[in-house]
């Protein structure tokens, strides 16, 4: 009985992947944006992205608000910028660890390596 109990519990917890910090660059399908991330897949845990977009070099403090199974979502708000600007927007950022996907804001896509 006491190993039935135990199967049970095992079988009916979620079970995760070990927590770890993914190092990736990404590009849009265009081509014509660059993300460089740096981000750990526990949820509240910060980390950082880089954004080129022409002339414009940005870079983003990120948390990570939530995971669905090998889904990170999360946010992403302005921290510096290499091209003179103050500030920026915050967007919501959306990283598919098995498919190697960010998405910004569900518009532009981009193919991680």
């Amino acid at each position: 009985m006491k190993k039935l109990f135990l199967l049970s519990l095992i079988l009916s917890s979620p079970i995760f992947a070990e927590d770890f910090t993914i190092n990736k660059s990404c590009t849009s399908t265009s081509g014509l944006s660059i993300y460089d991330i740096s981000i750990n897949t526990e949820v509240n845990s910060t980390g950082e992205i880089r954004y080129r977009f022409m002339e414009q070099d940005t870079f983003y403090r990120t948390t990570v608000i939530t995971r669905e199974g090998n889904v990170l979502m999360g946010i992403a708000e302005f921290l510096e910028s290499r091209t003179g600007d103050t500030k920026g927007s915050s967007w919501v950022f959306r990283y598919d660890i098995e498919k190697q996907i960010l998405k910004d804001n569900e518009n532009i896509e981009a193919s991680c390596k």
